[in-house]
């Protein structure tokens, strides 16, 4: 199946671990980034004030003449895409296209009537909307969308990116997580009293307004590589989260869990299709006293941190792989009537 790929970046750089397509019988395709500073400021000056990102969608117009699918990862470099569709301007309107979406279940949740049904005219024209997360299509069908145009897959990573020769284990807990989505403030009331040293890697916007306790030590935003180092040498990793549509903070836990890390989390509903106790901690939304009973549990218990850190990362290995979200993204195509 020729497949356009509408994303910002460089799409072959398997973002999602998309580069695991071809071997599923899909033949990708996409732009590269725009190049030149003179483009690039006409772009952002456009884009900015039109709220919508127009570049991708409008440079791939010649390989969308030429796809059998339209896949747009996320939102934002699905929408320009969408609204041609919606008015049957070619290529667009005559192509299947398929979103994978993150936040429009959460926008929609928290909007008003009227900005309610705009979200909904702005992505009515998808033919398949992917979520990340079952609780997602409800919300989105109440907002106006088709039971047959709404369906879910799980996410995934790449657990042998995180997996390798065994290191020392020498912090204790950390908590890391980049998005609006963390709720530190509540982890930080629950482990603030805990003697142990607790490592913490976010942005600086995610601790606005904070205090941070004195046996937290605040990293900031480190390369990959080393966030990929720190999770192997963590025993807990703690990912603490508010209760949003979509479950924020998969990625991180997935990610740690696969490294060999005892994962505790949120148990929001999001979140919870994809861990529960059999293999990570949960703790409930808001309860700091739960982060300071759980954390406080596993930095004593060796043998529970370890008996939960080998059945996450067999879990993760065996469920939650980026082979293993594309063949349900490849299933739900086919269950849908989606074919070249």
């Amino acid at each position: 199946m020729k497949t356009l790929v509408l994303f910002e970046g460089d799409f072959r750089q398997g973002p999602y671990g998309i580069d695991l397509l071809p071997d599923l019988g899909f033949e990708l395709s996409g732009v590269q980034p725009l190049q030149g500073r003179l483009p690039r400021k006409l772009r952002d000056v456009i884009e900015h004030r039109t709220s919508t990102k127009i570049d991708v969608p409008v440079r791939s117009i010649p390989k969308a003449q030429r796809a059998d699918l339209i896949l747009g990862l996320l939102e934002p470099n699905s929408k320009f895409a969408a609204q041609l569709k919606r008015r049957g301007i070619p290529p667009y309107a005559g192509t299947p296209m398929v979103m994978i979406s993150c936040w429009l279940a959460e926008w929609i949740s928290k909007a008003n009537p009227e900005d309610r049904r705009a979200l909904v005219r702005q992505f009515e024209a998808v033919d398949l909307i992917l979520t990340l997360s079952r609780n997602q299509i409800e919300i989105l069908i109440d907002a106006g969308f088709r039971p047959e145009q709404v369906d879910a897959i799980p996410f995934g990573c790449a657990p042998e990116l995180f997996d390798g020769e065994d290191v020392e284990r020498d912090i204790d807990v950390l908590a890391a997580g980049f998005d609006h989505g963390r709720d530190y403030g509540t982890f930080f009331d629950g482990v603030g009293d805990l003697d142990v040293t607790v490592h913490v890697l976010c942005q600086p916007a995610n601790l606005a307004g904070l205090t941070v306790p004195d046996n937290v030590v605040v990293h900031g935003v480190v390369p990959f590589d080393q966030y990929r180092a720190m999770l192997r040498r963590a025993k807990i990793v703690a990912v603490p989260t508010e209760e949003l549509a979509y479950p924020t903070g998969q990625s991180v836990a997935l990610e740690a869990a696969a490294s060999g890390a005892a994962v505790a989390y949120t148990a929001t509903t999001a979140l919870s299709e994809y861990f529960d106790a059999s293999y990570a901690a949960p703790v409930s939304v808001g309860d700091s006293k739960g982060w300071q009973r759980v954390i406080g549990h596993l930095v004593e218990s060796s043998s529970e941190r370890e008996a939960l850190a080998s059945a996450g990362r067999a879990k993760i290995t065996e469920d939650f792989s980026y082979a293993n979200m594309w063949r349900a993204f490849k299933t739900k195509l086919s269950e849908h009537g989606i074919t070249p």
